[in-house]
């Protein structure tokens, strides 16, 4: 970018929000079109004066050398840390599953990841794999609770997932938080001082003579020496915004054939809690599907002593 450009940012989510002060920073014009009333994007917190729970992001995976961690002290966050080996597990018929036999689940499944990695061809789905060197004995219930809880949910769908690659990527050392009063503040914490235009539904980006049109849905129209996109892959996908000239072919194929997992998030609260003072609760299911709805729970009474909720998730 030179100095002088002018810079439009699509998308007042976490990555639109941070590119755009990370330039306003360093002394570009920055001007961002949010579709909604809020910023954040899918970092959403439900308030009451008791009470918060985050619709969409809630932990920091992790909080050793990530940035995140830095950005939460500015946000002045508060976290509690959940660990992930203090949880009651249970059976169908409702008989408790005993830490040994947890622990033994563990050590199997990292077995079967390894074997499968070794033992899998270049573009075999990690389920495929799974079904062909497992399929034909009885995997425990607590084999099928860890795939789904701790696979499924972090990578997607198994018949997508890669069964020599899944482990790809880093992750950051330290213990796994939950933000506690909101991470909500964390977004309006990266908004502060930043051009933020509300309610601006782009329809569609024009190039010409090394300017860029940004066209919304109510027809007005912005001017800017440079744009950066930093919507969902989904609403990529639905071309909703039409691109003039076209996107190139590479971001085409990219767009098209990059692929993401949905996670929804349930709060359910009684009015009185009856489950063990335990971070997490557990259910293993005996069919490997039904493992995706509801089998995971974070006990929030450890947040908020009063609040008798549970919060759970289903995911495809």
């Amino acid at each position: 970018f030179n100095q002088k450009d002018n810079i439009i940012v699509i998308g007042a989510g976490i990555s639109g929000l941070a590119a755009a002060q990370k330039l306003h920073n360093a002394g570009y014009s920055v001007t961002i079109l949010e579709a909604s009333q809020l910023v954040g994007g899918r970092v959403r917190t439900l308030t009451d004066e008791e009470f918060n729970f985050d619709l969409g992001a809630s932990w920091i995976h992790g909080t050793k050398n990530n940035p995140i961690t830095k950005l939460a002290q500015s946000a002045t966050i508060t976290t509690r840390e959940f660990d992930f080996d203090n949880i009651s597990l249970f059976s169908n018929s409702g008989q408790k599953i005993t830490k040994k036999e947890y622990v033994k689940g563990e050590k199997q499944l990292e077995e079967i990841i390894s074997n499968i990695v070794e033992k899998s061809s270049e573009r075999e789905s990690f389920l495929s794999a799974y079904e062909r060197l497992y399929g034909n004995t009885e995997t425990d219930p607590v084999i099928k609770f860890l795939l789904s809880n701790y696979l499924t949910f972090d990578t997607g769908d198994l018949r997508q997932l890669s069964a020599i690659q899944l482990d790809e990527g880093e992750e950051f050392g330290g213990p796994e938080v939950v933000v506690t009063n909101g991470y909500n503040k964390i977004a309006n914490y990266l908004a502060e001082n930043l051009n933020v235009v509300h309610n601006q539904i782009v329809k569609e980006i024009a190039t010409k003579d090394n300017t860029v049109t940004i066209t919304t849905n109510i027809g007005k129209s912005y001017k800017a020496d440079n744009v950066i996109v930093t919507i969902p892959l989904g609403i990529l996908k639905k071309q909703i915004i039409d691109f003039y000239p076209s996107l190139n072919i590479e971001k085409q194929n990219a767009i098209e054939n990059l692929g993401f997992n949905t996670v929804n998030k349930f709060l359910i609260q009684w009015d009185k809690t009856f489950w063990d003072d335990t971070d997490f609760l557990g259910l293993c299911s005996e069919e490997m599907q039904d493992q995706n709805f509801a089998t995971y729970f974070l006990n929030m009474n450890k947040i908020n002593k009063e609040s008798h909720c549970l919060m759970t998730f289903a995911y495809a």
